[in-house]
């Protein structure tokens, strides 16, 4: 039977959540940025999912330390101290959710293995 979108998207949550630790705020960050689908600054993704700039500053550094987003520094218009973008690489990021997903799948059928003793 084949799953509805929905149901797609609760399971890539719980994936994201499982297998990276992130928060649900952490996934929402993450998921606007996919659906951006451009480089984006700190002010544009709090715009979008209304938290504060130093909140998005910290998922995005998080997001970033697990491989999920690239951070890319340019100058700032006004100079000053330079400013961060920050995308999902599509490609890349599929590759690493794609081996994550089957390394989660190796450590579950082993955790498994060793509750029923099989």
């Amino acid at each position: 039977m084949r799953k509805n979108l929905s149901e797609r998207q609760l399971y890539l949550r719980r994936f994201l959540t499982v297998a990276y630790g992130l928060s649900d705020a952490e996934v929402d960050v993450f998921y606007t940025l996919v659906e951006l689908n451009k480089k984006v600054d700190t002010d544009e993704v709090a715009t979008r999912v209304k938290l504060s700039k130093s909140r998005i500053s910290l998922i995005l550094k998080k997001l970033s330390s697990v491989g999920l987003v690239e951070k890319e520094k340019v100058p700032s218009e006004k100079g000053g101290r330079p400013k961060f973008l920050y995308e999902v690489k599509r490609e890349k990021v599929a590759k690493t959710l794609k081996t994550t997903g089957v390394e989660v799948c190796e450590d579950l059928q082993k955790a498994i293995s060793e509750l029923l003793k099989v």
